[in-house]
């Protein structure tokens, strides 16, 4: 198991380590190599932030507006 502070930072340091070497290396292959982390770090970073933050459902079609909605308690 990683520390929490670790865990919380990789895709941050996915992203500065492919913005680097996108940068710094002149090499197709380098340059490859770096959107490729670049991409993964932004991947990771909205597949955590989905799921630590899910979308409310959208209110039944055939409901009135002004009535109270009751949506499965995962949802609050």
């Amino acid at each position: 198991m990683l520390p929490q502070p670790l865990y919380e930072g990789l895709p941050y340091l996915y992203i500065i380590s492919g913005l680097s070497s996108t940068i710094g290396l002149d090499t197709p292959g380098g340059k490859l190599c770096g959107l490729l982390l670049m991409t993964a770090g932004i991947v990771v970073h909205q597949i955590r932030a989905r799921y630590r933050h899910p979308v409310k459902p959208p209110p039944p079609r055939n409901s009135h507006p002004h009535e109270r909605q009751h949506y499965p308690s995962r949802y609050h």
